[in-house]
C-alpha cells in the first residue's frame, strides 16, 4: 500500500544517469541494537531500543562509485522524485547464487515514502531475471532501523550464511592425506589472546574506589554505540 501511494519511481541506472551513483550519504540514527541468537539450527532475534540520551547519528564515508569501472559486475537502481535521485541501491554479482545488496541509501527528506522498499523490489526483479535464488545483504546490528526494515519486508536472518552455501567434510581422505605424520590435537581457546599496553598518569593519592567510579562514569558517558556485529539477511523467492 505504501508503494501504491508513493510518488517515488524506480529506474535502473545506465550510463546516461551515471552521476546519480554519487548520491551523498546522510546521517542515520543509532537508536538500538538487534540481538541475534542461533540455537537448535534456527535464528531468533530481539530488538533493544535505547533511551533518547543514548541515541547518536552516523554517516558513512562517501563511496565515489564509478559506473564504467563497476558496470560489468554490478546492477544499479535509483529511486526518483520527478527527475531528482533520492535513493540508490547497488547490487553485486556474487560468486554464489544470491544477488548481493552492497549499498542501500535514501535521502533524509525522502524517507518513509516507500523508496527503500521499491529499490528492494527492483533488486528481487533483477535476481529473478538473472537466475539468482534471491537477494542477500549485511547491516550493522546497531542500525536498528535498517535491521527491522529488512525483517519487515520479509528477509530472513542468516548470520552464518546458512542459505548461501554448504560444505561436507570427509574425514577418511583427510586423515589419509597425513600419511605417517602424527596428528596432534589441541583445544582451541574460548577467547583469542590479546595483548594491550594501556597507561594513564594519575594523581598520587587517588584511591582505587575513586578510580573505579571514574571509569564507570566515563563508560556511561561514552557507551559503545558504534561497536557492531554484522547481521546477514536473505530474501528469497
Amino acid at each position: 500500500m505504501e508503494a501504491e501511494r508513493s510518488p517515488i519511481t524506480v529506474r535502473r541506472i545506465g550510463p546516461d544517469r551515471a552521476g546519480d551513483l554519487r548520491l551523498p550519504n546522510e546521517p542515520f540514527p543509532l537508536r538500538g541494537r538487534l540481538h541475534v541468537n542461533y540455537e537448535d539450527d534456527a535464528f531468533s532475534w530481539a530488538a533493544e531500543t535505547w533511551p533518547e540520551d543514548r541515541v547518536t547519528y552516523q554517516t558513512f564515508p562517501e563511496e565515489d562509485y564509478d559506473y564504467e569501472a563497476m558496470k560489468e559486475d554490478h546492477f544499479f537502481a535509483g529511486a526518483y522524485l520527478g527527475e531528482r535521485c533520492v535513493g540508490l541501491a547497488i547490487y553485486e554479482r556474487p560468486w554464489n547464487r544470491w544477488l548481493y545488496l552492497s549499498d542501500l541509501k535514501v535521502c533524509r527528506d525522502a524517507r518513509r515514502m516507500g523508496a527503500a522498499r521499491r529499490l528492494l523490489e527492483e533488486g528481487m526483479a533483477i535476481a529473478r531475471e538473472e537466475g539468482y535464488q534471491g537477494v542477500s545483504t549485511i547491516c550493522q546490528d546497531n542500525n536498528l532501523n535498517a535491521a527491522l526494515f529488512y525483517l519487515d519486508v520479509g528477509f530472513d536472518i542468516g548470520g552464518l550464511d546458512t542459505r548461501v552455501y554448504a560444505a561436507e567434510l570427509r574425514l577418511p581422505p583427510l586423515f589419509a592425506s597425513a600419511g605417517d605424520k602424527r596428528v596432534i590435537y589441541r583445544p582451541l581457546p574460548r577467547y583469542p589472546a590479546v595483548e594491550r599496553d594501556l597507561a594513564r598518569q594519575l594523581r598520587d593519592r587517588l584511591e582505587a574506589p575513586d578510580l573505579i567510579s571514574a571509569a564507570k562514569a566515563f563508560y556511561e558517558r561514552h557507551r559503545p554505540n558504534r561497536i557492531t556485529n554484522p547481521v546477514r539477511f536473505a530474501g528469497f523467492f
